[in-house]
């Protein structure tokens, strides 16, 4: 209801940096209904909006969101320039919340680009800088970004480890990612019917939440994927069309046809998911 009203009174503003606080606020919106297009054009604006203004704090700041923005829809070499860029500023002027979610993110832009020994390096930095700051969250999303390096890296041991301590710690919202990410380790490790059961209850929690800031496709894949281990075909085969449904209505939002492109083949779970 605040953000209808927001976009109510957006036309009557021309101050940048108000409508950088607006673009912030769409970018949000965006995220949780899973339209990564316009989580990545709103996040874009905001960036530019702060600019105008001549806030350097929060223009830095924005740079990383930007970043993370080209990851959500498979842009992992502009992903990893516009974090290397906000890593960079943000150690210049001393913003260290900034080097660490530039750090966490740029893990994941490494990862998805084959560089698995610098994505660790730099995602395990990550995890040491919130864990020293007492950031229960990004200590939580750092140890998933991590875990999936060590999965590429075929250490499903460590993997494992690192997502029960982030469960162990985990709030609300990010408990549906690390369940579904759980899930996936123990599936390849053949222990199908664990991976089921964690598989649910990520289903179950994100239904409840109504939305999550990551993780919507690997959630509604796994429970798909395990569902099929363990021969429950039918309701493998249900949950994977509801799976690819709504992989391709989130698609479909995208209005750019190469963002289109990239969020369908380059995002690993929808790719895998189709």
């Amino acid at each position: 209801v605040l953000l209808d009203r927001v976009e109510f009174a957006t036309g009557e503003l021309d101050d940048p940096g108000i409508l950088a606080r607006i673009h912030q606020a769409r970018s949000s919106r965006a995220m949780f209904s899973g339209d990564a297009g316009a989580y990545l054009e709103s996040e874009q604006a905001a960036a530019v909006a702060f600019e105008q203004a001549g806030d350097q704090r929060y223009a830095c700041m924005q740079r990383g969101h930007v970043g993370y923005a080209c990851l959500e829809i498979g842009a992992y070499a502009d992903a990893e320039r516009w974090l290397r860029d906000a890593l960079e500023t943000g150690m210049r002027i001393g913003l260290q919340n900034v080097v660490a979610t530039a750090k966490h993110n740029l893990g994941r832009a490494l990862q998805y680009q084959g560089r698995l020994a610098e994505a660790l390096r730099v995602e395990t930095e990550a995890l040491e800088m919130f864990h020293a700051h007492g950031d229960r969250r990004l200590e939580a999303a750092t140890r998933i970004y991590v875990s999936n390096i060590l999965v590429d890296l075929c250490d499903f041991a460590r993997a494992e480890h690192e997502l029960r301590l982030a469960l162990h710690n985990a709030l609300p919202a990010i408990r549906p990612q690390i369940l579904a990410s759980l899930a996936r380790v123990l599936l390849a490790g053949g222990r199908a019917a664990d991976a089921l059961a964690l598989a649910r209850e990520a289903s179950e929690v994100f239904e409840a939440l109504g939305g999550v800031e990551e993780g919507e496709s690997l959630i509604r894949l796994m429970l798909a994927e395990a569902l099929h281990a363990t021969g429950a075909r039918d309701p493998a085969r249900a949950a994977a069309r509801t799976a690819r449904d709504r992989v391709r209505a989130r698609a479909a939002n995208i209005q750019k046809p190469e963002w289109r492109q990239s969020f369908l083949e380059r995002i690993p779970e929808n790719a895998r998911t189709l």
